[in-house]
């Protein structure tokens, strides 16, 4: 039951975005600048990274209205952020060339003070693209030396041993949730990038020796704080966090321009239970609707099937089963010839279990949108949530008064049969089918019309069920 975590920090240098501040004079200064109408000071940093993000294309700052549209994406190897701002006095457009020699930096500050660490990241501006005044960028994750082609030979190593010496030597941060791997092969750079020789590691990880597991899935990416991650995603998705390990600082969804941010009252540390309970409406772990992505049709790669495999050497074949772990009986839905081999067969299957696992855990995915970047909600993370059905569907349902709730703040009593149900107006009750503890499969942080959302896709195997004692404790926390 091992969390991710940071085994050492990044060392890449960085320095903050200043964004200077218009003093009614018309001159320009930096720290502290006092709004019209109110004595209340207002940091610089309560305003620029927190309300909005911190942008600077090149050595040009972006100011906060012309920012058009700003989307981090944490899904793929490496973040990416796609950009649209609104060059009014054709600064960035007077750039020569822009693209990718020109350097875009991102900052999102947390919205407490030492809760967490900002978001503080750089990219290439990978194509550019003008439509008027409006200027929008495609860009990638800026670091050389994960780009460079070399020639390295990191000897006979784990795959978490080669990726602990990358993050080393390309000053990167390390996190993981193990401590090692024991898929030791040699493992070498032939006049390729680190960047390509990650994936090529990491699609045949997890072969240890003759025994090969469909319940061992390594995984890799440089999450929003520079860390390179190498993370056992079986172990993460099958894992139930307890409470304690899943804590979040949360305040309301909205802060009134000059409420003080470190204000006690303004925020506190709570359970992550992301929920539409009414008890959550105003707060930033609220959502009013869910999607599910449903691929079961598209993926046929999560059932059971026996892979056929011809050694050379030996001068006989090797059927091998592989199961995902749904099926009882030695029973197969697919046979697969894989190909042949000199040698070592393990990472061919290693790549066919990574693969088989990587398509069962996407085959429904619920997408969720919360009205502010949740930085602690992080890809490879655990979250609860809580979805309640309501309306008066619900009304006509009198065997599962159990299981039907009203918020305490109402004054309502719940009620005993039917027809108080009816008096008392739209009731909600929890939906097992939804309600439960999800794995963080990714992230996305949109700022868009001057307003901040976080998308997160979340997966659960599908015997996580919530039981009436769990669904239970997680209205108490809502409640609490």
């Amino acid at each position: 039951m091992a969390q991710i975590e940071v085994k050492f920090d990044h060392q890449l240098k960085q320095t903050p975005i200043v964004i200077p501040l218009v003093t009614p004079d018309g001159s320009e200064e930096q720290g502290v600048n006092e709004m019209t109408g109110s004595n209340v000071p207002i940091k610089q940093t309560a305003m620029y990274g927190i309300r909005v993000p911190l942008i600077k294309i090149k050595d040009i700052v972006v100011d906060m209205n012309n920012i058009v549209r700003m989307e981090l994406d944490g899904r793929g190897p490496l973040p990416r952020l796609n950009l649209s701002v609104i060059d009014r006095d054709n600064k960035i457009r007077g750039l020569q060339n822009p693209g990718s020699d020109n350097e875009i930096r991102i900052q999102i500050l947390p919205r407490f003070e030492n809760a967490y660490k900002k978001i503080d990241l750089t990219f290439y501006a990978e194509n550019y693209r003008a439509q008027g005044s409006v200027l929008s960028f495609n860009c990638v994750y800026k670091l050389p030396s994960l780009y460079d082609s070399r020639i390295k030979c990191f000897g006979e190593v784990s795959t978490y041993d080669m990726f602990e010496q990358i993050a080393q030597e390309c000053q990167l941060g390390f996190a993981s949730n193990v401590e090692a791997s024991d898929d030791i092969r040699y493992l070498y750079c032939a006049n390729t990038s680190y960047n390509d020789l990650m994936e090529s590691a990491i699609s045949t990880s997890g072969a240890s020796g003759e025994d090969i597991s469909s319940q061992i899935l390594y995984d890799y990416w440089v999450d929003f704080w520079n860390n390179l991650n190498f993370v056992d995603v079986y172990e993460r998705y099958n894992t139930v966090e307890p409470d304690e390990n899943i804590q979040v600082w949360i305040g309301p969804s909205e802060i009134a321009v000059g409420q003080d941010e470190d204000d006690e009252h303004t925020y506190s540390k709570e359970t992550a239970i992301i929920s539409n309970n009414p008890l959550t409406n105003g707060t930033e772990l609220f959502i009013d609707h869910y999607n599910t992505i449903n691929n079961s049709t598209q993926v046929q790669g999560g059932s059971d099937r026996v892979l056929s495999i011809y050694n050379m050497n030996a001068g006989e074949s090797l059927d091998y089963l592989l199961s995902d772990g749904d099926q009882q009986k030695d029973v197969f839905t697919k046979y697969e010839y894989v190909g042949e081999c000199y040698g070592d067969f393990n990472y061919l299957l290693a790549s066919r279990c990574r693969n088989m696992m990587k398509n069962k855990m996407g085959q429904q995915i619920i997408e969720v949108t919360l009205g502010s970047p949740m930085l602690s909600l992080t890809r490879g993370g655990k979250v609860n949530l809580a979805w309640y059905d309501m309306g008066s569907n619900l009304t006509d349902i009198k065997a599962e008064l159990g299981d039907v709730v009203q918020p305490t703040s109402s004054n309502i009593p719940l009620p005993d049969d039917k027809e108080d149900i009816e008096k008392t107006g739209p009731m909600f009750r929890l939906n097992r089918t939804i309600t439960g503890q999800y794995y963080i499969l990714n992230s996305v942080i949109r700022f868009e019309n001057g307003r901040w959302t976080n998308t997160l896709q979340l997966v659960r195997p599908r015997d996580k069920v919530m039981s009436p004692v769990d669904m239970t404790e997680a209205y108490e926390n809502i409640e609490r």
